[in-house]
């Protein structure tokens, strides 16, 4: 299955990057780095996953933290390695929502 990646699309907000990728009929996002922190991104995902019948897979750096870091989780500073396993923990229960 193909999926089309969301740095190809270029939106900062996700509501704009999943409204484009609808009118555009794309039924395949991978979701990467390039999007801005949302309060709303769950509110944003099950709509176009449900009633838009939007498949996602989600990449990298995203969901983007309200304040952003350089992702490393093999990083000697403690704090950043902390802040790594933490996004990577966001997207493993995101994902699983989504299958």
């Amino acid at each position: 299955m193909l999926y089309i990646s969301s740095c190809y699309i270029k939106k900062k907000k996700i509501s704009e990057l999943l409204a484009n990728t609808y009118i555009n009929n794309i039924k395949n996002l991978e979701i990467t780095a390039g999007t801005d922190y949302d309060i709303n991104l769950n509110k944003h995902l099950r709509e176009y996953s449900s009633n838009k019948k939007i498949k996602f897979r989600f990449h990298n750096y995203f969901p983007p933290p309200k304040k952003h870091f350089y992702l490393n989780l093999a990083s000697k500073n403690q704090a950043i390695r902390n802040l790594s396993i933490k996004n990577a923990k966001r997207i493993i229960d995101i994902s699983s929502q989504y299958n």
